[in-house]
């Protein structure tokens, strides 16, 4: 969620990566509290600092300077809320309610990547599209397949689009190394000798219809 958020804001060049914020442990948008995942006082970041320390109230005040149109049109342009049709069975399009259907705490939580749902492979594919400069292929799993005499027929191509621009995908990719780099939130992924980017997720898990434990996840490239 975040790294959309992210993405997003610089490519509309509402933000740069050492942009200052002033973040706050919590915020109340509404009649919510949406807090950070570990105490701490103001503090002044960066829009890298805030991607690599995850903060939910740094990226709620990025979302907020995207608006609720823009920042719901970078999510679908990811992905988000439609079937990759990998072919996989049981494929899930996700959650993604349209704008008109947001209520006062939409913005703020999908901006930090709660309010929506993904699955594994629409993930997956967000980091592919920066590894990939920005353009989103549409994932594939079979490359081509053999008839009975060995004719091979190589499956048609898939569709590409532009997300965000190469200049952002890059700076988002150097943003990312931060992340498994000291401060961040994932240092165990840290390759010695590697250039390693990426970003740690934490996603409420949904047992028989009610929020119950989380998914932690981790993924870079």
């Amino acid at each position: 969620g975040k790294v959309m958020t992210i993405s997003a804001a610089i490519e509309e060049k509402l933000v740069n990566p050492n942009s200052v914020f002033s973040v706050p442990y919590k915020v109340k948008r509404f009649d919510r509290e949406i807090k950070d995942h570990e105490f701490h006082k103001t503090q002044r970041l960066t829009t890298t600092g805030i991607l690599a320390v995850s903060s939910n109230t740094g990226t709620i005040l990025i979302g907020e300077s995207l608006g609720a149109s823009k920042l719901h049109d970078y999510l679908r342009k990811f992905g988000i809320g439609q079937s990759t049709n990998s072919g996989l069975p049981g494929e899930s399009n996700g959650i993604l309610t349209p704008v008109s259907q947001w209520s006062g705490t939409s913005l703020p939580t999908i901006a930090f990547g709660q309010s929506y749902s993904v699955t594994t492979i629409q993930a997956t594919s967000v980091f592919a599209t920066i590894a990939n400069s920005g353009v989103r292929i549409t994932p594939t799993l079979v490359a081509g397949t053999s008839d009975s005499s060995g004719h091979y027929t190589a499956e048609k191509k898939p569709e590409s689009r532009r997300v965000i621009s190469a200049d952002v995908a890059k700076q988002l990719s150097a943003m990312m190394e931060s992340v498994t780099q000291e401060g961040g939130t994932a240092t165990r992924a840290a390759i010695p000798g590697y250039r390693v980017a990426g970003k740690t997720g934490t996603a409420q898990r949904v047992v028989n219809g009610r929020y119950s434990g989380y998914t932690a996840s981790f993924i870079g490239f």
